[in-house]
């Protein structure tokens, strides 16, 4: 793959640091979006940034998985940064859904990918 793109945002407290997809995965996400025929919403979203983070989660998701087996899969301990990071970004793309949707907080609670998931994985696991 290309290199990636970083961007560093420093704040009094923080620093937060984003990773942009290389053009090959935006083209991928592109290319899926406009193949389901999505609203304008749904495109705009796919242009957005796609984290690093994201792509990691996608690549070890395999079946269906808690949020605790995928954050020791992942070697993460932070829960919060988990959820917000990968998880919750990975939902939004349609990359990920939850196993219990009318549920979210369920102590059974797996997570799985999508059929569009799915497809990224594959693309992602010919281009390694």
């Amino acid at each position: 793959m290309e290199s990636t793109r970083v961007e560093y945002i420093f704040t009094e407290n923080f620093t937060k640091t984003i990773f942009y997809a290389d053009e090959e995965v935006l083209e991928y996400l592109k290319h899926e979006e406009s193949a389901a025929q999505v609203t304008p919403q749904d495109t705009q979203q796919v242009t957005q940034q796609v984290t690093q983070q994201v792509l990691a989660l996608v690549k070890i998701l395999n079946g269906e998985l808690s949020r605790n087996e995928l954050q020791n899969i992942l070697h993460l301990s932070d829960r919060e940064h988990f959820r917000k990071e990968y998880l919750e970004k990975s939902i939004e793309f349609g990359l990920v859904e939850p196993t219990i949707p009318d549920k979210p907080t369920s102590k059974n609670q797996k997570y799985r990918l999508t059929e569009k998931g799915k497809k990224l994985q594959k693309h992602l696991k010919e281009q390694s």
